[in-house]
């Protein structure tokens, strides 16, 4: 048995003997508490690993999306208003600056390891 899980439970042992029988026991519980914690954190990084990456390739796509409108389209579009074949002159909307960034992760068991 892990000498701090047992040196914790003796601590506690007053409240956890009269609670659940035996020391030894408990230790058990909490070490298996202990690895079934630790198993949740690793898989939740995981998924936040991924939600990053997908955050990353969203960016990516929408800065690609803007590169074709800015260089591709709205020079096409620029010319028809030159030709005033705009209907009803009506305008091309605004877009909206994105100008928000996810929090970068600054915990030591997050970051990716240099292989």
């Amino acid at each position: 048995m892990n000498p701090i899980i047992k040196a914790a439970a003796v601590q506690l042992s007053p409240v956890l003997y009269s609670r659940e029988g035996t020391v030894d026991k408990v230790c058990g519980e909490i070490s298996a508490l202990g690895r079934e914690l630790h198993e949740r954190i690793a898989v939740m990084a995981a998924h936040w690993g991924r939600v990053g990456k997908n955050l990353g390739d969203a960016v990516g796509a929408y800065n690609s999306a803007v590169a074709s409108l800015e260089s591709r389209v709205l020079p096409s579009a620029r010319r028809f208003k030159e030709l005033e074949a705009v209907p009803d002159g009506r305008e091309i909307a605004r877009i909206e600056q994105v100008e928000l960034l996810p929090r970068a992760l600054q915990a030591p068991e997050l970051e990716v390891q240099p292989a």
